[in-house]
């Protein structure tokens, strides 16, 4: 008889066991209007999942953070939960009045409709719970910065938390940064917080403060290395770069920027024109153009830079043909798992591989994508597919 006590006592204490760490975030099923209307009776702020069924990374924090015993305690104690798509139902009208344009997005909402708190992108446990943590916290809500920005709050740490908190709910910052410089002398544009400011959330190259910034490099430097402020200077010139030639049918609109950043005497200018040119090409479709310009550019200037490594050897794969020019991607593709053996390099470098007939190979390497995906926590669907569509 205590025999038999014994094992029920253990079989009970391994059901809870099993049980407590099966908990899920708890989402409403209702309408929308039924889910604020209860927020409002239950005094609740409302958490809402912004996902699409396409988006990778709104599956992963599905399966990995929602179903967390942590995350599933915290969100269904303080929050009532929602989950819509955002491109079917109701989800398309609730995108069009947040603003909704990266997935996913956590949106935090009372029962009057109003947004007091956001995120977005993918994110461990603790950053997941952090978010929960401000959305509750007059002090760091997005809603009560945005009250005290429009009461005329301006000063520079306000201001950068502030841009900090929309940038990390994918919301637009380039009002909030504007009206701050306005504010500023161009000579406090080098003082610690403005520099961090800038850093982060001035992607003009036809702004004050960033003329300013090339017109005294030197006087940065000595306070925030050359290094950080090439960096800043380069990705400001090439994200402008891409802008400027995605719909560029003629090349006219590339030709006045190559005119406009001549006069700031960039030394990296002949990189500039190459990189411009690809993008011509491949916005209109030209890839034995694009692959032409490709090789002088990789060769010349980017062998050591994993990422254009793999984003081109990507490029060719998707859309040379030519068995030399893919041996020379694949290549690339090698290389770019040399310097960094990340998942999407190892899946770019088998895709090539399988496309030159090097079956076997490639399904070494997509096996090896598929295992440092596992690691990292990425979705792993893409990969398998993958690995299945080679061993067929």
């Amino acid at each position: 008889m205590k025999k038999n006590i014994i094992l029920l006592t253990i079989l009970f204490l391994f059901i809870n066991i099993v049980y407590a760490q099966n908990r899920s975030i708890v989402f409403e099923t209702g309408k929308w209007q039924e889910i604020k209307d209860k927020a409002k009776k239950e005094n609740k702020i409302i958490f809402v999942d912004c996902y699409t069924t396409w988006c990778g990374p709104c599956k992963w924090m599905s399966k990995n953070i929602f179903t967390n015993d942590t995350a599933a305690d915290f969100y269904n104690n303080s929050f009532i939960c929602a989950k819509f798509d955002m491109e079917k139902g109701e989800g398309l009208d609730i995108a069009k009045e947040y603003g909704i344009k990266a997935y996913p997005t956590f949106i935090f909402i009372d029962g009057d409709g109003k947004l007091v708190h956001r995120g977005c992108g993918s994110q461990p446990l603790k950053s997941f719970i952090e978010l929960g943590n401000n959305a509750l916290n007059p002090e760091k809500q997005l809603l009560k910065l945005e009250e005290q920005f429009n009461t005329g709050k301006r000063n520079a740490s306000f201001i950068l938390s502030y841009l900090q908190a929309l940038d990390a709910g994918c919301a637009n910052t380039t009002k909030v940064k504007e009206d701050y410089f306005k504010t500023q002398k161009e000579a406090d544009l080098i003082s610690q917080v403005n520099w961090s400011i800038f850093f982060q959330f001035d992607n003009s190259f036809k702004s004050k403060e960033f003329i300013y910034l090339v017109n005294h490099k030197e006087d940065f430097a000595k306070l925030y290395t050359m290094d950080s402020v090439n960096l800043k200077i380069n990705t400001t010139i090439e994200n402008e770069l891409y802008r400027t030639t995605r719909n560029d049918k003629t090349g006219k609109a590339f030709d006045d920027f190559i005119k406009d950043i001549e006069s700031l005497k960039l030394p990296n200018i002949e990189e500039l024109k190459l990189k411009g040119k690809m993008n011509l090409a491949a916005g209109n479709n030209n890839w034995e153009d694009y692959a032409a310009t490709a090789i002088i550019y990789i060769d010349k200037y980017k062998l050591n830079d994993a990422n254009t490594l793999n984003e081109v050897a990507w490029n060719f794969f998707e859309k040379i043909t030519n068995k030399d020019l893919l041996e020379k991607a694949a290549n690339w593709a090698k290389q770019s798992v040399k310097l960094s053996p990340r998942s999407a390099n190892y899946d770019t470098y088998a895709n090539l591989m399988f496309k030159l007939g090097n079956k076997e190979e490639a399904i070494k390497l997509e096996e090896q994508a598929l295992k440092l995906a596992k690691e990292s926590g990425e979705s792993t669907i893409d990969y398998e597919k993958k690995i299945e569509e080679f061993k067929k």
